[in-house]
């Protein structure tokens, strides 16, 4: 860093210390000069090489010098000046020079860095000095010695005896005390104004540990010193710093062959780790990847690993134990690849054979399993999940602790999960729901004191598993060339999505194969669509066999009540559009279908639209549209789903449109229209005994069945030809169909019989009826046959004269030529009364 970047209290600071230190200088003129010119060449030497060919000793990460033992060595031998000039040089030497183990030196110009180095040392280095001289002479003063008659470097022949040295070793520890103190804390503050730190934090953190290597330093100054102060030895003292070097050096090859060693461990421990994460990985995307199968359960290991781990936390566990259950929750489901899917998605119960399938998953996952080596009981979770605590589980009927903890752990924590996840056989449950099925399970299928650990946990994991899932939800929700830079859950999802399109085929297939009407078709696909995908609306449009035009026949979801019956012109709007040309349509705007049913003050909360054709033998019968309230939301990952129930959509009203055709021609008259005598059994049947599921407005506690016969009508056949027979016969349905209510059945029962199921009517109502029609008949028919009809009626009612259609029939068929006898005694009678009036009339005349 330039001195220009600093900070500008930084720049203060450097150029205050340099001043500082420089004008302490004059300080020394108090002190005595150096007196051995030659000695002082030596001290700077050493102080130079120690500086750039550094011995360094590694504590904490910092590192250490023999500078300060040259300093304070020349401090004792030659005085302030010498020890000054040795901190500066060496200061600055230790800045500008680098030198690495087998290249040359380099200089490196950082002049304001030198500058202050130096200068912090000098301003250290004088104050020691005088914290020295003090120390020094309060120490020979114990001793009985004057100092002003003893010169700083004085040898042993100056002094009365070795004690004396122990003034001077005084004097040394407070000099490296003194310099310590400065030094540190001139470097500390300079950090602190670049870092914005603590002043105190950083030198407690950086430079309080190395305060022991300046009293070793001190000590070792003192041994030289002592040396130099014997006769016979003197200058030859000096030759002991070589010693000290090379044993500092060859305790640094030492510490760098241990770090080496300590390398080799680490290297070895983390490749160790690194095999660890890979196996714990290539498990994890295998889960995974089979977790990604079923939409039902996707996250469901991530979840129930979170939940586990809670769990065994809670109870203790640690170690392997809890590695165990770690990676059992990824696992413990492998088995379920060899579970086929109409089984595993199955909406209905399962049959015993079924049920016998989908508990082979466990032993199917530990043979999977077994050549893994894992370092943890992984296998026995795998294996015993499905036990109960009341040894009525699989595979082995364990009880009690006899089932490992983690098998225990597992058992709780995958329930939990199925309970409150959407499965094809029942909604999610709430949390409170699925606790109570846990407490309600304890004792019984689950171990008691982890149920309460349990619930005791789940207030805080379940946070954490939203949390899980919202990341997810986030990550699914964007493109895929994105979301597969941020995770893996791109390609998960293109499993998932492969899995979906063949259970949205199964699911389809399976609810289809049930569906015989075109009602019952789109019933079954709209159900399923909103399953399947993520929806707002779903609209089946047909097209009119007229015009072509698309009228939306089935929808569900949001607005289902008011686009009901919304009609679209073939071309029109995205759906109109896509029966035209045959090509599907992702995220369209969806208001160009639906918004023709909204006014202008009214807010449409489907924003986007995904529609395509229903083709059967190359013939566009339809279009199938999805509708969501966001943008992007089906996108095109989702296309693969939407076309294949759109395929089977074809097909299967194509077929239904025929067995309602040839239904319509079973249980239809063909001269009338109106329903024949099968129809009239099967309604009459419901009727009497309405099935399961049936609509309940379809349920009545009574009706009246009347059986209707035309009067003589064998004459009109002979006398104006079948065929104005059949025409009369034709008028006579459309009769009923006018006079009967919706609810109502008018039937064709056999050559001019006619049946009229009344519904929620007694006789009285039917009575009613009957003569409406009479009067009816009898007004009308004069215009069709000269002289017009009369009829026969015959009432019986439901539940009075009978349980049953027989039976029902039987009486009013019965009381039809009752009344057909009746009434022809009563015509006869008329007639006879009749003649006779005027049989005495013209007799009278006569």
């Amino acid at each position: 860093m330039k001195f220009s970047s600093l900070p500008s209290l930084l720049k203060v600071y450097i150029v205050a210390t340099v001043g500082v230190g420089l004008a302490s200088l004059s300080a020394l003129t108090f002190l005595r000069p150096p007196d051995n010119l030659g000695m002082l060449g030596i001290l700077v030497a050493f102080s130079v090489i120690v500086s750039i060919w550094k011995v360094e000793l590694t504590v904490r990460d910092g590192r250490m010098t023999l500078t300060s033992t040259i300093v304070c060595l020349a401090m004792l031998l030659q005085g302030p000046w010498a020890a000054v000039l040795c901190a500066a040089l060496g200061a600055m030497s230790g800045t500008m020079v680098k030198h690495s183990p087998g290249k040359p030196p380099t200089i490196r110009l950082q002049d304001y860095r030198a500058a202050f180095n130096a200068a912090n040392c000098i301003l250290a280095c004088v104050a020691a000095a005088f914290a020295y001289e003090a120390a020094r002479a309060w120490s020979l003063r114990a001793l009985g010695i004057d100092p002003s008659g003893v010169a700083a470097g004085a040898t042993r022949s100056n002094l009365d005896n070795l004690s004396g040295i122990g003034a001077y070793a005084t004097g040394a520890f407070a000099f490296q005390t003194v310099y310590f103190l400065i030094n540190t804390a001139g470097v500390s503050l300079a950090l602190a104004l670049i870092n914005s730190q603590s002043v105190l934090r950083i030198w407690r953190e950086n430079f309080l540990w190395t305060g022991l290597s300046y009293y070793v330093s001190a000590s070792v100054a003192v041994v030289i010193y002592a040396a130099y102060s014997t006769p016979y030895i003197r200058g030859w003292a000096l030759i002991l710093v070589a010693p000290i070097y090379f044993i500092y050096h060859f305790y640094r090859v030492y510490v760098d062959r241990m770090n080496l060693y300590a390398d080799k461990v680490e290297q070895d421990r983390r490749h160790i780790e690194e095999l660890k994460e890979m196996n714990s990985a290539i498990l994890t995307s295998l889960a995974r990847a089979i977790d990604a199968k079923d939409r039902y359960t996707r996250s469901h290991i991530n979840r129930v690993q979170m939940y586990s781990v809670a769990l065994g936390e809670a109870a203790g566990l640690s170690g392997s134990e809890l590695e165990a259950v770690r990676t059992g929750a990824l696992v413990h489901d492998i088995g379920k690849i060899g579970i086929p899917e109409r089984i595993l998605g199955k909406p209905g119960k399962l049959t015993p054979e079924e049920f016998r399938r989908i508990q082979s998953h466990v032993t199917i996952g530990a043979e999977i399993l077994a050549p893994v080596p894992f370092p943890w009981p992984v296998i026995p979770i795998v294996l015993t999940h499905h036990e109960r605590w009341d040894g009525l589980g699989y595979p082995m009927g364990l009880k009690g602790e006899d089932i490992p903890i983690g098998g225990r752990i597992m058992a709780i924590s995958d329930v939990f999960d199925a309970l409150t996840s959407n499965r094809p056989y029942r909604p999610a449950m709430s949390l409170d729901g699925a606790i109570a099925v846990l407490r309600d399970g304890s004792g019984k299928q689950f171990d008691p004191r982890l149920v309460e650990l349990f619930s005791q946990i789940l207030p805080e994991v379940s946070a954490r598993v939203a949390e899980m899932e919202a990341r997810e939800a986030a990550l699914r929700s964007g493109e895929p060339g994105e979301t597969q830079k941020l995770d893996s859950n791109w390609a998960l999802s293109q499993i998932g999505q492969s899995a979906a399109e063949m259970s949205a085929a199964c699911d389809l297939a399976q609810g289809l194969a049930e569906a015989s009407t075109v009602h019952d078709v789109l019933k079954v696909v709209l159900d399923r669509v909103l399953l399947l995908l993520p929806a707002d609306t779903a609209i089946i449009y047909l097209c009119d066999e007229g015009t072509g035009n698309l009228q939306a026949t089935g929808i569900s979801g949001l607005y289902s009540e008011k686009l009901a019956g919304l009609t679209i012109n073939r071309g029109e709007g995205v759906s109109g559009w896509v029966a035209e040309t045959l090509q599907p349509q992702m995220n369209a705007q969806a208001s160009l279908d639906v918004g023709r049913r909204f006014n202008p003050n009214e807010m449409i909360e489907l924003s986007a639209a995904a529609c395509v054709p229903l083709v059967q033998s190359g013939a566009t019968i339809g279009v199938l549209a999805l509708y969501t309230t966001g943008y992007s939301v089906l996108a095109e990952h989702h296309l693969g789903v939407i076309n294949i129930v759109a395929e089977h959509t074809a097909a299967a009203l194509a077929s239904a449109r025929r067995y309602e055709q040839t239904r319509e021609l079973s249980l239809t008259d063909p001269l009338t229209g109106l329903p024949n005598s099968r129809s009239l059994i099967h309604h009459v049947e419901t009727l009497c005994s309405p099935s399961e599921g049936c609509d309940p407005g379809d349920i009545t506690d009574r009706f009246a069945v009347m059986m209707i016969d035309l009067d003589g009508f064998k004459q009109v056949n002979d006398t104006t030809g079948h065929l104005h027979g059949d025409e009369v016969l034709r008028k006579i349905a459309d009769l009923l169909r006018q006079l009967t209510r919706d609810t109502d059945l008018p039937c064709r029962y056999a050559g001019d019989e006619f049946v009229v199921v009344l519904a929620n009517a007694g006789e009285e109502e039917a009575r009613q009826f009957g003569t409406r029609f009479r009067q009816a008949l009898e007004e009308k028919s004069k215009a069709w046959i000269a002289g017009g009809l009369s009829a026969s009626i015959g009432i019986a009612c439901f539940p009075r004269e009978g349980r049953d259609v027989r039976s029902l029939l039987g009486v009013a068929d019965q009381r039809m030529y009752s009344d057909k006898f009746n009434r022809r005694g009563e015509t006869a009678g008329r007639r006879r009364a009749a003649g006779e009036g005027v049989g005495t009339r013209s007799s009278r005349r006569s």
